[in-house]
């Protein structure tokens, strides 16, 4: 058995992060571990699509951001999985991620670039 080692990228949260959180949460699907992404004990999707309370978790601004409503909030972050995601965004994370690339607009790319000198 191959086990895979961490991986990660950095993300332009502002544009990227829900749709970065949907592709994690959505692998242990896609690697038909799972049926259903709720169904997976340590996804974060436990907290951020169901409401369940952990201290190892902390949700991102943004996702707060959703809706102040904590119930409209869980309900429209359900709502992100309703449709499958396209494959050229899965393809984009996976490169991403698999080549420790940025992930984000043109804009935050060269901000990075010009910051780390990359």
């Amino acid at each position: 058995m191959k086990i895979a080692g961490f991986r990660s990228c950095l993300v332009d949260s502002e544009n990227y992060l829900l749709t970065c959180q949907r592709y994690i949460e959505m692998n242990p699907v896609n690697a038909r571990m799972v049926d259903n992404p709720e169904d997976h004990w340590w996804s974060s999707y436990q907290c951020h699509g169901l409401g369940k309370n952990s201290e190892m978790h902390q949700p991102h601004p943004l996702y707060l951001e959703l809706d102040k409503n904590p119930k409209e909030r869980l309900r429209q972050y359900r709502q992100l999985f309703a449709r499958p995601m396209e494959e050229k965004t899965k393809e984009l994370m996976r490169r991403t991620v698999n080549g420790g690339k940025v992930l984000g607009s043109e804009g935050f790319k060269k901000k990075i670039a010009m910051k780390y000198g990359i």
